[in-house]
C-alpha cells in the first residue's frame, strides 16, 4: 500500500493530491543527500525547505492568510527557481533538461490546480504537503543532483 502511495505521488495524480489523507504532516528537514555541489541552487532548494515547513505550520493551525500568503510564495518561488535551474541546466549542456523541464511543468501545473481550493480554505493540506513531500524527495536526489554530475 505504501509503495503504491509513493508511486501515485511520483505520477503527480490529481486524485491523490484531492483525496488521500494521512495521519500527519511531513517533515521537510535539509540534510546531505540534498547537497548538489552547485551552491546557488542549493541555496535555493534550502530556501524551499524552509518555506515548504513554514507552509505544513500554516496547514496545521488552520490559518488561512498565512496558509494563502505562504503558499503564494511556493508558487512564486517554484516559477522563479526552476526558471533559474533550468537556465542552469541549459548552459552546462545537460542532455535531459526537456524531461527535467516537463517534470517542473507538470508540477507548477498540479499546484495550479489546487489554488482554488487553498483560497477557499478547504484545501486538503495534509494530502498536499506529502504530495509536495515526496515529489521534492524524489525529485532533488534524482533528478537535480545528477544533472550536476553528482551521483
Amino acid at each position: 500500500m505504501k509503495l503504491k502511495l509513493m508511486l501515485t505521488a511520483l505520477t503527480l495524480s490529481t486524485a491523490f493530491i484531492h483525496h488521500v489523507s494521512y495521519a500527519a504532516y511531513p517533515q521537510f528537514t535539509w540534510g546531505p543527500e540534498f547537497v548538489s555541489n552547485e551552491v546557488e541552487m542549493d541555496h535555493e532548494h534550502q530556501a524551499l525547505f524552509f518555506t515548504l515547513s513554514s507552509l505544513c505550520d500554516a496547514f496545521e493551525k488552520k490559518n488561512l492568510e498565512d496558509t494563502k500568503r505562504i503558499f503564494h510564495g511556493v508558487v512564486n518561488w517554484a516559477v522563479t527557481h526552476f526558471a533559474s535551474e533550468e537556465a542552469h541546466m541549459q548552459e552546462i549542456g545537460y542532455a535531459h533538461l526537456e524531461v527535467h523541464k516537463k517534470a517542473h511543468q507538470d508540477l507548477v501545473e498540479k499546484i495550479q490546480e489546487v489554488t482554488p481550493s487553498v483560497e477557499a480554505g478547504t484545501a486538503d493540506g495534509e494530502g498536499l504537503m506529502n504530495f509536495l513531500h515526496d515529489w521534492l524527495y524524489h525529485h532533488i536526489p534524482n533528478a537535480d543532483i545528477p544533472a550536476y554530475g553528482k551521483s
